[in-house]
């Protein structure tokens, strides 16, 4: 959610073979750029640019959904080659490739029994560009974000009840006509 990709642009399609010139590679990911540890990586093909690719940020956040936090313990855990996968891992005897089917699978054989409806991929840009809208992140900042070339993504703002109140609400009198 952090970085706003599509899923299908940081995961292998299949368990155990992947494209290189389509999935993240641990090699794509870049170090630290900043004090807090926050991380570039770079998409070897996206849906706009294809195979020339774009690079994507990861910022560190608070709390228990930290990009950073959950990279750095994959890396520890997994110790992936840099030729594999960003999200590979090692079971058993071979290397396996997180695949979006597994991730969602995964994620909504943890909510469904909490009652939270089940999702598609499509849902984390979704959610994710209200979340930073909500945290008051300017849109241009999270259009350049997810790498969207157009304002398409405007389509993706859900709360307006919410979020046109933190925009606009009380605003000074210099502000208005």
């Amino acid at each position: 959610m952090w970085s706003q990709s599509h899923l299908g642009e940081i995961l292998s399609e299949w368990e155990t073979s992947f494209k290189p010139a389509f999935v993240i590679c641990r090699s794509h990911l870049f170090p630290p750029f900043n004090q807090n540890g926050s991380r570039k990586c770079h998409l070897p093909f996206t849906k706009v640019a294809k195979h020339r690719g774009e690079d994507v940020c990861a910022c560190r956040q608070l709390g228990p959904s930290d990009p950073i936090a959950a990279i750095n313990n994959h890396l520890n855990i997994n110790k992936i080659p840099p030729n594999l996968p960003l999200f590979s891992y090692l079971s058993t005897r071979s290397w396996h490739c997180l695949t979006k089917k597994k991730l969602l699978a995964r994620c909504n054989s943890i909510w469904l029994p909490a009652r939270i409806p089940a999702i598609t991929g499509h849902s984390f840009r979704i959610g994710g560009t209200t979340k930073l809208l909500l945290a008051g992140v300017p849109p241009d900042v999270i259009k350049a974000l997810g790498c969207w070339s157009s304002d398409a993504f405007l389509r993706y703002w859900h709360s307006l009840e919410l979020l046109a109140p933190l925009h606009m609400e009380n605003l000074p009198r210099s502000a208005l006509p």
